[in-house]
């Protein structure tokens, strides 16, 4: 019986055989298929669906993958002697001092599945290479990049010892800079993305600044500035050192005696939690009177397990609920006599849920939210089945 591929990142068939074609039905969801002129004879009666790209050539390959962070300089390319296939699932990051020859007599073609960072002497390079499915970030070659989330302060300047021209991805300044000091250490700042700076420090900044007007977000002076959830503690007040904080997440605060610590601090945040008998104490701490601030007493029904949802469960409820999963949930059979207009309860997904094909669309107006996965199982094949129907299958890389 003939076999399918299927689900492959990248197949190279370069050294494909009668044999294999033989005993193939056909090929599909590949990202990229690699061929030379005699692959493509034998495989040219093989069924070929949803393939990314074909390349085809008959020059040594070195495949290239990478599931996380990779970064590549001058030296890497200088000691590549073989054409590249690259795949990136994260983040490249490219530097200043590749030679653009070397760039291009190296790299074949690619994708991207995330960003890449490159100055801009190559970006037309990287364009024409490579499938870049996020975002291209470019900088000027004169700037080395910086990585990371920048905060530019004292303790920064006293501790960098790095090129005078940088380019960042997101610069923080909020604690008064001393003009002296900064220029002693810095000559030009190139903001790729978002410049988040006190109204104090953007005269010192300007002439050293280049930054796209519409990603410079002005803060008061005298505010501590945190871009990920926080929790007001004893470290946090003192961090802030009577400063104001200014929380991009979400603000937890947890006990009474922390929210009198701040004395004249006022907060803001994407969202402030607390519990039920904070909430009005809280408001008074606020820099906002239109702050958001919400209980952290859960009402939401969460599951860890395995459990089957059926229609008595769904029926239960008289008020509006939202079911959070995390583990494993069926939807029962009963659920085809499901009456939607009853039922006060909605889905988040972040586990894995099942159900029968019959249960579709039902399934699809319950879950609101879905960043789990969801198997429709109708669709499910058992391992014997999945044996003899499949030569290969959920690979990241196939050369046969």
């Amino acid at each position: 019986m003939k076999k399918n591929i299927v689900n492959i990142g990248t197949i190279d068939a370069r050294g494909v055989t009668n044999e294999v074609v033989q005993r193939l039905a056909g090929i599909s969801n590949v990202g990229t298929l690699i061929l030379d002129d005699q692959s493509e004879a034998l495989l040219l009666d093989v069924a070929k669906t949803n393939i990314g790209s074909v390349i085809k050539t008959q020059e040594d390959l070195e495949i290239l993958t990478v599931n996380s962070k990779m970064q590549m300089d001058a030296y890497f390319f200088k000691n590549f002697k073989k054409k590249m296939l690259l795949t990136v699932n994260g983040k490249l990051e490219l530097t200043k001092d590749i030679d653009p020859c070397d760039l291009e007599a190296s790299l074949l073609q690619g994708t991207i599945n995330g960003k890449v960072i490159a100055p801009k002497n190559i970006s037309g390079i990287i364009k024409s290479n490579l499938a870049i499915n996020g975002d291209l970030l470019e900088y000027d070659p004169l700037n080395t990049f910086v990585d990371g989330t920048i905060y530019l302060d004292t303790d920064f300047l006293a501790t960098y010892f790095g090129d005078r021209k940088i380019a960042v991805q997101k610069l923080v300044v909020t604690e008064d800079l001393d003009p002296e000091t900064l220029r002693a250490e810095l000559d030009h700042i190139e903001v790729l993305g978002k410049l988040i700076v006190s109204k104090s420090n953007i005269k010192v900044l300007k002439p050293l600044l280049s930054v796209n007007q519409n990603k410079v977000k002005l803060i008061p002076d005298h505010t501590l500035y945190l871009e990920e959830d926080a929790v007001l503690d004893s470290a946090l007040i003192g961090q802030a050192r009577g400063r104001n904080i200014l929380v991009e997440g979400n603000l937890t605060i947890l006990s009474l005696e922390e929210l009198r610590a701040l004395k004249e601090t006022r907060l803001s945040a994407k969202k402030i939690l607390c519990h039920d008998g904070l909430i009005d104490k809280v408001r008074a701490y606020c820099s906002d009177d239109y702050q958001v601030i919400e209980s952290t007493v859960k009402e939401n029904l969460e599951n860890y397990s395995d459990f089957c949802m059926d229609k008595a469960y769904l029926l239960s409820f008289d008020e509006a609920k939202k079911y959070e999963n995390y583990g494993t949930l069926t939807f029962a059979d009963d659920l085809e006599e499901l009456d939607l207009s009853q039922v006060k309860v909605t889905i988040e997904n972040y586990g894995s849920i099942q159900y029968k094909e019959d249960l579709e669309t039902l399934v699809n107006q319950l879950v609101i939210s879905n960043y789990g996965k969801m198997t429709n199982l109708s669709d499910q094949v058992d391992k014997d089945q999945a044996d003899e129907t499949f030569m290969y299958a959920n690979m990241g890389f196939l050369a046969l």
